[in-house]
């Protein structure tokens, strides 16, 4: 092999093998690196499952609770329920 460097062409190899070794130490980084992200992101993906879930019931309630309000408004001539043992009168009623 002609050597234009002016180095042995053994040189030119020990170079070669030590730039692919550090191109396969990056790699093995980068892949560790990826590994650690892909989990904290999975972990990060479950937290926010279980928020939206609990967003999801949430929403559920208010829309029954908007819904009934609504038909009460809607519908005045039926009798209201009693809130905390008191009926509408302001009396307590019968137990």
């Amino acid at each position: 092999m002609r050597n234009f460097a002016g180095n042995g062409a053994n040189g030119g190899d020990k170079d070669i093998e030590a730039a692919a070794q550090a191109a396969v130490d990056i790699a093995a980084d980068i892949m560790e690196e990826a590994r650690q992200l892909a989990t904290e992101l999975r972990a990060n993906g479950k937290k926010m499952s279980e928020h939206l879930k609990e967003f999801a019931a949430l929403a559920n309630r208010v829309s029954t609770a908007m819904r009934n309000t609504r038909a009460e408004v809607l519908n005045p001539s039926e009798i209201p329920p009693s809130v905390g043992g008191f009926d509408d009168t302001g009396g307590v009623q019968p137990t």
